[in-house]
């Protein structure tokens, strides 16, 4: 079940999987603004990730509800998300503790 703790001592129990390389996709890409769908047709087409569009989902939801990333809405536009760049310092304290692979 997705948001529940599955015994990776890495990640904390509500830490949605994705969240870690999602992040690090912004971080690396700062300038990045992006919907859900086109976030998760590059990281699951063009990088061959394993998650679905709910993992998307879940894992944005919790980097924004942490402040890592900014959420924006717009009339007839999909929500977009983009790093938040008032939190990068929490945001890269983050990872530097997730270490391990970047994907």
């Amino acid at each position: 079940m997705a948001g529940q703790w599955r015994g990776d001592l890495s990640k904390r129990p509500d830490e949605p999987e994705a969240a870690a390389g999602i992040l690090r996709y912004f971080i690396e890409h700062p300038e990045a603004a992006d919907t859900l769908e086109g976030l998760a047709h590059w990281r699951l087409i063009e990088r061959g990730a394993h998650w679905t569009i709910e993992h998307f989902a879940e894992a944005l939801a919790w980097l924004v509800a942490r402040g890592y990333l900014k959420q924006m809405s717009k009339p007839y536009a999909d929500r977009i998300y983009s790093l938040s760049e008032e939190n990068l310092e929490q945001a890269e304290k983050y990872l530097a503790k997730k270490g391990g692979p970047k994907d």
